[in-house]
């Protein structure tokens, strides 16, 4: 495992616990979380870490991704 899947795990998890919570749709609890990625960003100034969740996941949640 290296510290991109990890984080994509941690990531997953955090998103499943949200959800169950109530804080983000209960869409979320079944979507496909194959296609999220976690790497590292285009340009070096924007962090450490970059990920396409909100991208991916917005859609079966049925809300706009800034969101």
């Amino acid at each position: 495992m290296n510290l991109y899947s990890y984080f994509r795990d941690e990531i997953v998890s955090s998103l499943h616990e949200a959800a169950k919570g109530g804080k983000l749709p209960a869409a979320l609890l079944d979507a496909d979380a194959s296609r999220l990625a976690v790497e590292p960003p285009r340009e070096a100034t924007h962090g450490d870490l970059a990920t396409n969740a909100a991208m991916v996941l917005a859609k079966q949640a049925k809300t706009n991704p800034r969101a």
